[in-house]
């Protein structure tokens, strides 16, 4: 398990919500990000980077984005993370889940993001980012 972190600063939290707005098409949509747990047992902390889990990890949480101060480092490469972000918007009045929007972070930056699931392979190929387990 690791225990470095990258710190989600207001700039980095700026272009992940730019990556979500561009990826969606309801109005005033909020993210919220999706934590598992990456312990072998599943006994431990849940955690947003989609790069440490494991395949047989559950969504056990979320955290509006809004809220998210930092992100677990991937042991392999320290400055990347991969965030499963769920998104609501407004529609007619209430707030549905709209879709799901991956976004790949790099030394505090975006590098990509999409609301297409069978995309993020070609979008990580692209990017020559590291594959986790369970996304």
């Amino acid at each position: 398990m690791t225990t470095a972190t990258i710190p989600v600063t207001p700039a980095l939290r700026k272009a992940i919500n730019a990556a979500v707005r561009a990826n969606t098409s309801g109005f005033a949509p909020c993210a919220e990000v999706g934590l598992r747990d990456c312990t072998p047992l599943g006994d431990g902390a849940n955690l947003p980077n989609a790069l440490n889990w494991t395949d047989d990890s559950d969504l056990g949480d979320f955290v509006a984005l809004r809220d998210l101060k930092t992100i677990d480092a991937h042991d392999a490469a320290p400055g990347c993370a991969s965030l499963d972000l769920y998104v609501t918007s407004t529609y007619m009045g209430e707030r549905q889940l709209e879709t799901n929007v991956c976004v790949l972070i790099r030394d505090g930056a975006v590098i990509g993001a999409t609301s297409e699931s069978h995309r993020i392979p070609a979008l990580v190929a692209h990017h020559g980012f590291p594959v986790g387990n369970g996304f």
